[in-house]
């Protein structure tokens, strides 16, 4: 899964490193604050929901989330990219106005 730490002093000091109930392979989150509302929107391998083909090789589906406190539950769950071949990795969030860019890089088979 990934895990989180959370400072309330700007980062002088950080809680224990714990796993999140964001469950993925090893494969890099990437986490940005919605800039109109200060909720947190996540992109990431959500393998919450895949057989263990996927779960032990692939980073698939991408999916996004966002979450109201902080980090401790996710809701709106939707997978943006699903190809079970597929792998979406690295991935960044930018905002422009009322739509959010994100940017990734992909792999599999249809891009062979």
């Amino acid at each position: 899964s990934q895990y989180f730490s959370y400072s309330n002093d700007n980062g002088d000091t950080w809680t224990p490193v714990a796993p999140s109930t964001l469950q993925s392979p090893v494969s890099p989150a990437s986490i940005a604050r919605i800039p109109k509302t200060g909720d947190l929107l996540v992109v990431w391998n959500d393998h919450s929901n895949v057989g263990d083909a996927i779960r032990n090789r692939l980073r698939t589906p991408m999916t996004v989330a966002i979450s109201r406190d902080e980090g401790k539950t996710w809701e709106k769950r939707k997978n943006i990219m699903a190809d079970p071949d597929g792998w979406y990795c690295y991935t960044g969030i930018a905002f422009s106005g009322d739509r959010v860019l994100l940017t990734y890089t992909a792999g599999g088979k249809a891009y062979d």
